[in-house]
This record gives structure tokens, C-alpha cells and sequence, in this order.
């Protein structure tokens, strides 16, 4: 799931025929307790995924697809802790598994969003504007360009909407302006 959701996210962008088949497949992968997963060396419940998947499959079809997405959040929600953080794995939060729990809520139903929970990605902002992450090499959280662009994504979400649903929507009025 961890791969095909971008393969969902670009077909949903060019508003193609085959959304549904490609999110089928991606409801299909659920794990038992309502987590997506990533496959190394095995399959692993992992929150990013999980949120990068609700938020696709809500593109694709909120209400189809309702009960997995529901089921998703709830495992999300078993991670939630008291710092605003979300965190199943228990390696304790960071701001890009942040950034996904809080695009996922801000497609599917932004009003859910906790307000503890923005504020604890915000908290993970450095001075510089970056956002920070854990350096395995040194053991230490520090800016990091992969997690600034996630949390700028989940900001901009938030605020303004879904890229996805904005790029969707521009294709879908550029094929009819070109056929008329």
C-alpha cells in the first residue's frame, strides 16, 4: 500500500477511468485491525501509510469507501497520545507521520482534527521554517527536506484543500475546455 497509493493519487489527479479499480485494490490491503502497511521483510502496520491511504481513498469515494476508512482512523486513533503526537509504532512521534495523520483528517472530515494534534507538528518547526526529523546517523532530530515538504503539504491541507482534488478538478476543466 505504501507504493500503490501514489499510483491512486496520480490517477485521481487525471481524474482516470480506472480510480475505482486501483482503489479496490488498495481497501483491499487492509490489515486486520484497520492498518495499511509497508513491506520490509514482512508486512509492518505502519500510521503513514494508513493515513496516506484514507486520504486517497476518500478522493476516490468517501462514502464507498467509509467502513475501511473508519476502521483506518480508529487504528490511528489507538496511537494517539497526550502530547497531540500519533504514534502506534511506538518509536514516538515525528512530524512527517504527523504530516500524514493530519492530511488524512483534513480531506476526510477536518472538523475531527485535534487542535493538540496541529500543534504538536508545529512544535517539530525550526527556526530556519524547516521542519525536523531523526538523523540515524547521529541519534538527533535536525531539518530535514523530505519532512519539511510533508509538513507543508499537511499545512496547506488544511488550509487550503487537497492537492489532489485541486489538480483533479483543474484536469477535468482543461479536457473540457480543449473538447469545446
Amino acid at each position: 500500500p505504501n507504493q500503490s497509493v501514489y499510483a491512486l493519487y496520480a490517477l485521481e489527479s487525471v481524474n482516470s477511468s480506472k480510480v475505482s479499480v486501483a482503489a479496490k485494490y488498495l481497501a483491499s490491503q487492509a490489515m486486520d485491525n484497520g492498518a495499511f502497511w509497508y513491506n520490509y521483510n514482512g508486512k509492518f502496520a505502519d500510521d503513514a501509510t494508513t493515513a496516506w491511504v484514507i486520504e486517497a481513498l476518500t478522493l476516490a469515494n468517501k462514502k464507498t469507501y467509509a467502513p475501511v476508512i473508519n476502521k483506518a482512523f480508529a487504528y490511528l486513533e489507538g496511537g494517539y497520545k497526550q502530547d497531540g503526537s500519533y504514534d502506534n509504532s511506538g518509536f514516538g512521534g515525528n512530524a512527517d507521520t504527523q504530516s500524514c495523520v493530519l492530511q488524512a483528517y483534513a480531506v476526510y472530515n477536518k472538523k475531527a482534527m485535534k487542535t493538540k494534534a496541529v500543534d504538536y507538528l508545529l512544535s517539530k518547526q525550526l527556526d530556519d521554517g524547516s521542519f525536523s526529523a531523526l538523523n540515524y546517523t547521529t541519534g538527533k532530530e535536525e531539518s530535514n527536506a523530505y519532512t519539511t515538504a510533508e509538513a507543508a503539504r499537511a499545512l496547506g491541507t488544511y488550509t487550503y484543500g487537497s492537492v489532489y482534488q485541486q489538480a483533479a478538478a483543474f484536469n477535468a476543466s482543461y479536457h473540457k475546455l480543449t473538447k469545446d
